[in-house]
């Protein structure tokens, strides 16, 4: 019975002490708070899924990621020690809500949680995903930003910003990362100078992943299919730009015939030029 009363106070409720309702006594009210909680768990998880939707959006703080702002009262009273068995389905259905729409982070802070859940999160800090790339949290900030990592960012009374990185979204970008290449590899890869590349980067032809004027990390950074690509291109120019092959093998080239001023005297050529002036 307490679980439907729960339920049913926060489904009806306007207030962030949704449990204190006021003339529950009445026929009308009490009904409503049974169909609140009829609607949370008949239509197991989704029905329940749906009201700490509506928790958080009516009583939590949008620019928190702690569970105890988001849902109160509610969170407390799942994860009481006192109802541990007789809300164990509703703990279960808390922690399956945490893990596939929580964006928030989670940590050894939260107790009341198992700890299968806490590592199971998908949802990691910023600092955490840091860690892992070897980058500085400020550069993971950017990465979300721009849309390399899937996160979300909060930025709190203080000034200061965090936030957390999906998982799955950090493998796909650590895996990437590692193929990237600097200046210096670039260059030797399409053989050319610094200079010549960064023609080729302000030109728009080789575009940089990371680098001062992008992410502040202080050496310029390429995808290797972007180098690549570019590479294969000047290869196609250049065959292009070629003269073609003889059957044998060697290239056709187009010669213009000398000009007189470019012929050098053959001392065959005056002999036969005195024999024929004497037979005259």
């Amino acid at each position: 019975m307490h679980r439907v009363w729960l339920l049913g106070a926060y489904g009806v409720g306007l207030t962030r002490r949704a449990q204190k309702l006021a003339h529950l006594q009445r026929l009308e009210a009490a009904g409503n708070v049974v169909d609140a909680a009829a609607a949370a768990l008949d239509h197991w998880p989704a029905g329940f899924f749906a009201l700490l939707d509506d928790v958080a959006a009516k009583y939590g703080n949008a620019g928190t990621t702690r569970l105890t702002d988001r849902f109160g009262g509610l969170y407390r009273e799942v994860f009481a020690a006192s109802r541990k068995e007789a809300f164990a389905d509703l703990r279960a259905g808390f922690e399956s809500y945490v893990l596939q729409r929580w964006p928030g982070q989670l940590a050894a802070r939260n107790r009341r949680l198992s700890q299968s859940a806490i590592e199971e999160h998908v949802w990691i800090p910023v600092s955490k995903a840091a860690k892992e790339l070897h980058w500085r949290p400020q550069r993971v900030r950017s990465a979300i930003e721009r849309g390399l990592l899937q996160g979300r960012l909060v930025e709190r009374a203080s000034g200061r910003v965090s936030g957390v990185v999906h998982s799955s979204s950090l493998a796909r970008l650590k895996a990437d990362a590692s193929t990237w290449m600097d200046l210096v590899r670039a260059c030797e890869s399409l053989h050319i100078g610094k200079k010549a590349a960064k023609r080729l980067m302000a030109a728009g032809q080789l575009p940089a992943i990371a680098g001062p004027d992008i992410d502040g990390h202080p050496v310029w950074q390429f995808r290797r299919e972007a180098v690549d690509a570019l590479g294969a291109l000047n290869a196609l120019e250049s065959r292009r730009t070629r003269p073609p092959l003889s059957p044998y093998g060697e290239r056709f080239e187009t010669r213009l015939p000398p000009s007189s001023s470019d012929m050098v005297p053959c001392r065959h050529t005056d002999a036969i030029s005195r024999t024929l002036v004497t037979e005259q």
